[in-house]
């Protein structure tokens, strides 16, 4: 992956919000997907919220949220890209993003 992030990737700025909101995302999932719900909301800070809600317009990271395992990822319709694009995500950066939550699916 890290061969085709140098390749392709966002660079300078873009990269750093790229990766910013990718490990927050990654975070935010994570705990949503552990943890109870009371427990989960007093342990996400606000400014996770507010960037998960950017790319959850739909409502589609939220279901992803909820899954437990590759299996019911794979299930899935799968993020759609022009919601990103609509919130002003960079198409590669949301590319990367819909990879990262796949590889986060996988290894768990």
């Amino acid at each position: 992956l890290a061969f085709v992030l140098e390749r392709v990737g966002p660079k300078g700025l873009e990269f750093a919000r790229y990766s910013i909101e990718y490990h927050t995302l990654r975070n935010f999932i994570y705990v949503q997907r552990t943890f109870r719900p009371e427990h989960a909301r007093r342990h996400v800070p606000q400014y996770s919220k507010r960037i998960f809600d950017a790319y959850d317009q739909q409502g589609e990271l939220s279901q992803r949220a909820k899954l437990t395992s590759w299996e019911e990822e794979e299930a899935g319709e799968g993020v759609d890209m022009g919601v990103m694009a609509s919130a002003g995500v960079p198409a590669a950066a949301a590319a990367l993003v819909v990879a990262g939550l796949a590889l986060l699916a996988a290894t768990q």
